[in-house]
């Protein structure tokens, strides 16, 4: 442009025409394909990125993924999940995926080391706050897991977890004020040793 500043490609004329047509040509190809979860994932997150042109294309491909959620890894329904939410906490797809996640935090089949990463969980606390904040259970369980694993949480998923509970505030469900003081907590269990390896050191160092 002539201020040398770029407009995002969604929101000049040309590509919302360009999407438009997408939206027009490509939700009624899915829904009459069989396509497999790899293709189904890529669309979903392609869509999800454009979901104010291709809203009808996100809609209908996220309801053909849905019903492969139970096949999928974890990776792959945390990668769904980022995809939707752009279709709002009260779409049927939307809430079968927290569901799910609900269930899997609670009950996971391979006990709790088949459970995600602790940074991968604060970030679904984060999407879940964004969209479904009224989602008690959810972040019910999403308190407990992180409690259990907090020594395993980086400072990028402390981050991340700040971000779903801006100054203490989002979601209330119970169990809250445990989970807030995860964010207290410098470093986790590493760092606490940290300080008393350092503090050791201190106190066998000569003295002037």
């Amino acid at each position: 442009t002539a201020d040398g500043i770029s407009k995002p490609v969604s929101t000049t004329p040309g590509s919302k025409k360009l999407f438009a047509r997408v939206d027009e040509d490509l939700a009624p190809l899915l829904e009459s394909k069989s396509l497999e979860l790899p293709v189904l994932l890529k669309v979903v997150i392609g869509a999800g990125a454009a979901a104010g042109q291709c809203r009808r294309v996100l809609d209908v491909a996220a309801r053909r993924t849905i019903v492969h959620v139970q096949e999928m890894r974890l990776d792959q329904a945390m990668l769904l999940t980022q995809g939707v939410l752009p279709l709002g906490g009260s779409h049927p797809v939307v809430v079968e995926l927290l569901n799910y996640w609900t269930q899997t935090l609670a009950h996971p089949k391979g006990g709790i080391a088949s459970i995600p990463e602790p940074d991968d969980i604060a970030q679904l606390a984060m999407l879940a706050a964004m969209v479904a904040p009224n989602f008690t259970n959810l972040f019910y369980v999403i308190g407990i897991r992180l409690q259990e694993t907090r020594a395993k949480l980086t400072e990028a998923g402390r981050g991340t977890l700040a971000a779903a509970f801006p100054g203490g505030r989002g979601p209330e469900f119970p169990g809250k004020e445990k989970l807030l003081a995860i964010l207290a907590e410098e470093g986790g269990d590493d760092a606490s040793a940290g300080r008393c390896d350092r503090s050791r050191s201190r106190s066998r160092s000569p003295r002037g």
